[in-house]
């Protein structure tokens, strides 16, 4: 450890970079001996960078057989998830203040919020609606957890004069396609 007080009438010394210099101009920038700058990088990958990179890939992969991202809010309707039989958050662990009534719990589920974009699309006129979203859902012991959720309503593709306008519905098979397109090959049990 060195101690180093700087006179009072050096009023250019303030910091260590400024100690170094004068250090080096003592000594002579001659007689210090030159050393190569050693760099090393670490391998940064680990679980997170690979699960990022796949999602990323995943994306892509969707955006290009013709979904849309979408992005809901991390709550949910607490009587609507139970009409349809989804598992909900224990009443002891779920939101104590929600925002507004409708958003009154934690969703357990991805697909009842895409459900909800469909429908709000289908309202606004659009015929082919293709949503995807990536994000947290809990279970009922509030503990999260990541999924991933497609869902294709409508036409399987535009009106166009390769179809004399008049696009056929998606079916299940179309739809298991787009999917083996964007996750690769899969298998149903």
């Amino acid at each position: 450890l060195i101690s180093i007080i700087v006179p009072p009438f050096r009023h250019d010394i303030e910091n260590i970079a400024d100690v170094a210099e004068e250090i080096v101009r003592i000594i002579g920038i001659d007689n210090i001996k030159a050393k190569p700058l050693a760099i090393s990088e670490t391998n940064r990958t680990n679980k997170i960078s690979n699960q990022l990179k796949l999602i990323n890939k995943i994306r892509n992969n969707a955006i290009a057989n013709g979904f849309f991202e979408t992005i809901t809010y991390i709550f949910s309707q607490r009587d609507i998830l139970e009409k349809y039989n989804f598992e909900v958050v224990d009443a002891n662990k779920d939101i104590l203040n929600p925002i507004v009534k409708e958003l009154n719990t934690f969703r357990t589920t991805l697909e009842l919020n895409l459900i909800q974009a469909v429908s709000n699309n289908i309202k606004l006129g659009y015929k082919s609606i293709a949503l995807f979203e990536s994000g947290i859902v809990f279970d009922k012991s509030r503990k999260e957890h990541k999924s991933l959720t497609f869902v294709f309503s409508g036409a399987k593709e535009y009106e166009s004069i390769m179809n004399a306008g008049k696009p056929e519905a998606i079916d299940f098979f179309g739809f298991s396609q787009k999917i083996a397109n964007i996750i690769g090959d899969f298998k149903l049990e």
